[in-house]
């Protein structure tokens, strides 16, 4: 294993070496100056007293190379001096963000550096915060995220054992048993539903077998999927219109379905007996733009921004139909395509989804 080395150390030597290197070249400089002097003195100094005359112009010479000297190495040390403080003052804050880091690598993720400095070391020091403050947030909705899966899984497999030990019983009258085993076939459907979801959100989150090169005609993907829903629509006598535009996008034309299902399925489930649907389609040079409105229970204001988390329903009573997926789903595509989404919603009266597709044509 190699010996650490201390990036001050590599600084201070750096500067000592740079310091001889001057006091080399400034003292072989001096005496070629010396000599070149000396001689210069003795060629236009030729008096009776020239050997008292070069003795002393000399003496001056040899003391001014002297105080150069001199100067020097008092410079040199003041120079290393004030080198080992600035080094100081550069080495001890990357020391404390590699002591941070290490507890980072650890798992604590609450970890926080002061800093007022306003050079790269202290941009260094803010990221580091951003960063770790970034992963806590991560470390939450991850607990979390595995809270409200064992919470999905956990209430549809209670209630598929419970009515299952009620079967065991031989008193069981016929329609009850027809009422036990019709809840546990939609407990099933529904467990199924969650695992394909989170298997689909895997694959979407993960960038697999995604090809977003597939010409599409959004008027008739969206009928299909109305045709897809028609039976949901029909139970709640919903009526759903939708304009003539024959607008072409490239994209992946399975996932972009499930885009559509999934808020149009939104509309249905958060709408009222013989509410309305309507789907606007519209385009420029650059986008498909595709709106989805409801005239439904609306979404409530503080409610709105949390709507395309994870396992997130905005409201409880509808639980048993959803996971709290689809959304966050219909988000993953939508980014994979380079699309924004965004939700107009006023509580009691409705919510209106719009999207801007990318055409890429």
């Amino acid at each position: 294993m190699r010996e650490k080395r201390s990036l001050y150390s590599y600084i201070i030597i750096a500067f000592i070496m740079i310091l001889i290197f001057m006091f080399l070249i400034t003292s072989i400089y001096f005496r070629y100056a010396r000599i070149y002097l000396f001689e210069l003195i003795e060629n236009q100094h030729i008096t009776i007293n020239l050997d008292e005359d070069i003795t002393n112009n000399g003496k001056v010479l040899e003391d001014l190379i002297s105080g150069v000297i001199e100067t020097l190495v008092i410079a040199s040390i003041i120079g290393i001096l004030l080198v080992i403080i600035v080094a100081r003052h550069i080495i001890n804050p990357i020391k404390k963000i590699n002591n941070a880091t290490k507890s980072v690598a650890k798992g604590d993720f609450t970890i926080t550096l002061e800093t007022n400095r306003k050079d790269e070391i202290g941009e260094l020091t803010r990221n580091f915060n951003k960063m770790v403050k970034e992963l806590n947030s991560i470390e939450y909705l991850s607990k979390e995220f595995t809270s409200n899966i064992s919470h999905e899984f956990k209430t549809p497999i209670a209630s598929i054992q419970g009515f299952a030990k009620l079967l065991e019983d031989e008193n069981i009258s016929e329609e009850d048993k027809k009422e036990y085993i019709s809840i546990i076939i939609e407990e099933s459907e529904r467990l199924a539903n969650l695992s394909s979801n989170l298997q689909n959100l895997s694959k979407i989150e993960n960038r697999e077998f995604f090809n977003k090169n597939e010409a599409i005609i959004l008027d008739e993907q969206i009928r299909k999927c109305i045709i897809i829903l028609n039976q949901k629509l029909e139970d709640k006598n919903i009526d759903i219109s939708m304009n003539e535009k024959n607008i072409k996008i490239l994209g992946n034309e399975d996932l972009l379905q499930q885009v559509w299902i999934n808020l149009i399925n939104n509309a249905i489930k958060y709408n009222n007996e013989n509410g309305k649907i309507e789907v606007i389609l519209d385009e420029n040079k650059e986008y498909a733009i595709v709106e989805i409105k409801d005239n439904g229970i609306g979404i409530e204001k503080e409610k709105q921004e949390r709507i395309f988390e994870k396992f997130y329903q905005v409201d409880k009573s509808h639980s048993t139909e959803g996971s709290g997926l689809g959304l966050a789903i219909v988000k993953e595509i939508l980014d994979l395509h380079g699309a924004e989404i965004t939700l107009d919603s006023e509580y009691g009266k409705g919510t209106s989804f719009k999207i801007l597709l990318p055409k890429n044509i």
